[in-house]
């Protein structure tokens, strides 16, 4: 009998305690958001042209283009991009370290290096659509094969 009133109080006890923490359990709510921005758009809208020049018989030869598209030199020209996106955001630019321009028919190449942009590294998105120039500087090798030299570069955009 002692044993039977032991395993009782034993399983009372269980029950006892289990329910308790099956009535300790609480829980809350929380909340969740998300802001969908405006996407950013990048577009090509300037080439960026070196002009045309005679190879230097002696040595290399540079030629810059600045980024002020207004004020361009001997055919040369800064590449623009328009970029929009939402307005009042900051947007950082990225420039190419460099890119090759081969020769059209042929495998010669040219070095562009040294990408500017107006503006620089970036800016703050107004209404509209913002303008990005981008200049560079292009070697041209002792006695380049002549011809159109023609190649890409990208430049890239992105909320900061």
């Amino acid at each position: 009998m002692k044993n039977i009133l032991k395993i009782t109080a034993a399983a009372a006890a269980v029950v006892a305690f289990s329910n308790t923490a099956a009535f300790a359990q609480v829980d809350d709510q929380g909340d969740a958001s998300i802001t969908i921005q405006e996407a950013l758009t990048i577009t090509a809208d300037q080439e960026l042209q070196f002009g045309t020049v005679v190879a230097p018989a002696v040595g290399d030869g540079q030629l810059q283009v600045e980024v002020d598209p207004a004020n361009p030199d001997a055919g040369q020209q800064a590449g623009t991009f328009d970029v929009t996106g939402e307005e009042g955001e900051d947007v950082a630019i990225t420039l190419p370290t460099d890119t090759t321009l081969e020769r059209d028919g042929g495998v010669e190449e040219i070095t562009v290096d040294t990408f500017t942009s107006d503006p620089e590294n970036s800016f703050t998105l107004g209404s509209g659509a913002t303008t990005i120039a981008v200049g560079a500087t292009a070697t041209v090798d002792e006695e380049q094969e002549p011809g159109l030299y023609e190649g890409q570069y990208i430049v890239e955009v992105e909320y900061d």
